[in-house]
Order: C-alpha cells, then structure tokens, then sequence
C-alpha cells in the first residue's frame, strides 16, 4: 500500500509485506492490544474481529518505521478500507451487514 506514509520514508524504506507479517506474528497477541483475544489465536476470525486494532498499528508504524511514521487513523484508516476494497472485500463483510442492519432500522430504533 503506497499511500501508508511513503511520503514521509526514503525510497526503498517502507517494510516488505514479509517483515509486517513477522512483526504481526510475533507481537499480535500481547495483552497490549487484547480487547477479547485471551481465547484466540493470532490471526484467526476472533482475533481479527476484537484485537485493538488501532494501539497494534500505532506500534507497527513506529518500529518498522523506526519512529519516521506515525499511524494517523483518520488518515490511514481510509487507505486500509481502499486497500481492502480492491484486494480483500470479503473482509468487510461483517461491517456492510453491520451497516445494513442500521439503514435498514426505523428512525425511531437507530
């Protein structure tokens, strides 16, 4: 993803995807970012759905940028959805539902 703070890195600087997944291995199921993790594996649907997503990335961004990018969610978080779109959008799939759900109530309910 090319829009996640390239910008501000050197060319050639930005983590390889193998280095991400690495990082994410070894430090996605610290009880820094637990929501509701302690009955899941990293990685699986569960971890996905209650892992504190944004405290997780705030690290990522720092060490592997060495502390060149900081995760800005109002920004990055919109590059993520794009990305997701156009790679992953069965990733989604429980957010759309979500959303549908709420259109779908009486405005009196929502």
């Amino acid at each position: 993803m090319s829009g996640w703070g390239a910008a501000a890195m050197t060319e050639g600087s930005v983590p390889s995807p193998q280095a991400i997944s690495e990082w994410l291995a070894k430090n996605g199921r610290s009880e820094k970012y637990a929501v509701k993790t302690a009955n899941c594996a990293y990685g699986d649907d569960k971890w996905h759905a209650t892992v504190h997503a944004p405290a997780l990335l705030v690290d990522l961004f720092n060490e592997l940028s060495d502390a060149k990018v900081e995760y800005r969610k109002t920004l990055h978080s919109i590059e993520l959805t794009k990305w997701l779109l156009e790679n992953k959008p069965n990733h989604l799939d429980e957010l759309v539902a979500y959303v549908e759900r709420l259109v779908a109530m009486p405005a009196s309910t929502a």
